[in-house]
């Protein structure tokens, strides 16, 4: 599983996964960006393992366990920027999936847990 991949997850997500196909490499690099910005901002709190500043086309090997949490956030966040706006079903499978993973790998403390995943997806629901 590579960028391309979650890209093509991302855009399946929001009823756009023929249109990733008609997509520039600028425009495939800009959404990458994004994701690499969503995935840095988690990796403040958490070592979140996804390669960050990798190219979109570039061979990676993205943790299956970790490709759900990133392409339904990317989800979320990709769909205004085209158009669209992500259903309430995936805005909580996205919720849910980083809270998971963070439950499992993130802070210990009680009031550190308070302020997570919100703060770092910006999802409110």
């Amino acid at each position: 599983m590579n960028k391309l991949d979650i890209l093509n997850l991302a855009f399946d997500e929001i009823g756009l996964s023929d249109y990733i196909y008609n997509l520039e490499p600028d425009q495939l690099a800009t959404a990458n960006k994004k994701i690499d910005a969503m995935v840095s901002a988690w990796s403040i709190a958490h070592q979140f393992p996804y390669p960050i500043g990798t190219e979109y086309n570039d061979p990676t090997d993205i943790q299956m366990n970790i490709v759900e949490i990133v392409y339904l956030n990317a989800a979320v966040r990709l769909a205004p920027s085209f158009g669209k706006q992500a259903s309430t079903d995936t805005k909580n499978a996205a919720k849910r999936s980083l809270e998971h993973w963070i439950g499992r790998n993130g802070p210990k403390s009680r009031d550190d847990t308070k302020k997570y995943p919100n703060e770092i997806t910006g999802l409110t629901l």
